[in-house]
């Protein structure tokens, strides 16, 4: 991963542990959360240059992720919402799956939305959901 400082023009190049095809990002506190396709989720300190864990979620794709700094969220393809311990990198909890009608997933797995404790996702089946961000091992 290579980081950018538009000020002064630094770069920081940063080894990854697994390659990273099409990661999509989010960075919250100085951390940088990447899901790539084929499911794996890191962490990588920009500050100190170093990646700090990688997850693999079993998914073949998810949303782009967020993070509210506790927890790192993304949606699957099968409506889930995925909820990530920050620091350690362990999947602390989501919520059952809500496939669209004949089992269909989402084409476009739009990201959650953190906000006020709560996280809002939305689903194949058509819903829109909100869940407490709080305790993801209650979903």
């Amino acid at each position: 991963m290579i980081g950018y400082t538009p000020e002064t023009g630094a770069t920081r190049r940063t080894a990854l542990s697994t390659a990273l095809e099409q990661a999509q990002g989010t960075v919250h506190e100085g951390i940088a959360h990447l899901m790539a396709t084929g499911g794996t989720l890191t962490a990588v300190d920009l500050e100190a240059g170093e990646q700090l864990w990688s997850l693999e979620t079993g998914l073949t794709r998810g949303s782009a992720p967020v993070s509210d700094g506790r927890h790192v969220y993304l949606t699957a393809p099968d409506g889930r919402l995925l909820a990530v311990d920050a620091r350690s990198g362990r999947l602390a909890g989501h919520t059952p799956s809500r496939l669209g009608e004949a089992g269909t997933v989402a084409a476009a797995l739009p990201a959650p939305v953190v906000a006020d404790g709560r996280v809002y996702a939305s689903a194949p089946d058509g819903t829109v959901f909100a869940v407490n961000g709080r305790d993801p091992g209650a979903w």
